[in-house]
């Protein structure tokens, strides 16, 4: 039996998004570079990806562990994004490519949306897929 392709599937993937998708950027803060107890203005480090942004459910949103004020979900303030793992660094210093985490910053249309989580779709140890959720700044 012969091993799965994980990379097939990361570059249909990839494709996919890029078809029905979007532009969009990634932004992490890394702390200033200075001693520990004054470590200086942190920096920004940004990244263009492609990613579709589809509508936000009470569900897709908890599955990354963030459970809603009173039960209720404001649907505008909220959205579900399935990003390709493809990435280009696009200022500051830092790796090529990252995996979003909580506290990152997703930038589409104009407006800026905390990651609140992300589940990294990685078999084998190779990222297909990064599903995340995500809240208007």
């Amino acid at each position: 039996m012969s091993a799965f392709n994980y990379a097939r599937s990361q570059a249909t993937a990839l494709r996919l998004l890029t078809k029905f998708g979007r532009s969009v950027t990634l932004k992490r803060s890394v702390p200033g570079n200075g001693p520990p107890h004054n470590p200086g203005e942190p920096t920004w480090i940004s990244y263009s990806a492609t990613a579709a942004v589809l509508p936000a459910s009470k569900g897709t949103i908890e599955a990354f562990d963030n459970r809603l004020e009173g039960g209720s979900l404001i649907e505008e303030r909220l959205r579900y994004v399935l990003m390709a793992p493809q990435m280009a660094r696009s200022s500051g210093v830092g790796p090529d490519t990252i995996e979003p985490r909580s506290g990152d910053v997703l930038e589409f249309d104009g407006v800026a949306w905390t990651v609140l989580g992300c589940t990294s779709l990685n078999p084998a140890g190779t990222p297909v897929l990064y599903p995340m959720g995500v809240r208007r700044a």
